[in-house]
């Protein structure tokens, strides 16, 4: 979940600094930050921790975006609905694609 507001966080930014020295100080925040969440992840999977990024491969980090997809498709197969209490998500829209009718009850 941590991964996912990351990501969530990045994609809100709507500037980035010009100065490069702030921009790499920001840049080694953010792969901090992913470091500790991956440590963590390892920790509670009982592996050991990591320096660096170099030292992971590829095929083993975390597909977040395909996890979060596969538990989206496993509700839908489930035929669970989503909590009313949480706001809908957004669907974004090309600009000359007119909105789709609202579907039948």
């Amino acid at each position: 979940m941590q991964d996912i507001a990351a990501a969530d966080e990045l994609r809100k930014l709507t500037s980035v600094s010009l100065n490069l020295e702030t921009r790499k100080a920001e840049r080694e925040r953010l792969d901090a930050e992913r470091l500790a969440r991956e440590n963590q992840r390892r920790s509670a999977l009982g592996q050991p921790a990591i320096k660096s990024f170099d030292e992971v491969d590829a095929s083993q980090a975390p597909d977040v975006v395909l996890d979060q997809a596969s538990e989206v498709m496993a509700d839908m197969v489930l035929g669970l609905r989503p909590d009313p209490s949480r706001p809908a998500p957004r669907t974004i829209r090309a600009r000359n694609e007119p909105a789709a009718p609202p579907s039948p009850k």
